[in-house]
């Protein structure tokens, strides 16, 4: 059952795109066009969902790891050992 929707899924590449729409090249913007769109969707959820958990001020990175250390201002991070 599963196959069923991975050859259902093809019709989302570019290539089979093309051939659906009967070899028609301009089409293809179209195609890019509704995926830049999902993309923009999916960006913008993730970027009030960080902004609804406290956005930049709040945000701490996470911990160096016991074999890495900061070195000065150059703002590199070598390994010890």
């Amino acid at each position: 059952m599963c196959w069923v929707g991975l050859h259902d899924c093809r019709q989302l590449c570019p290539g089979q795109y093309r051939d659906h729409v009967g070899g028609n090249y301009r089409m293809i913007f179209l195609w890019a066009i509704g995926w830049y769109s999902v993309a923009a969707v999916a960006m913008y959820i993730v970027c009030r969902g960080w902004k609804q958990h406290g956005g930049v001020c709040h945000y701490t990175p996470p911990p160096l790891p016991d074999y890495a250390r900061f070195m000065g201002s150059k703002g590199a991070i070598t390994v010890i050992g």
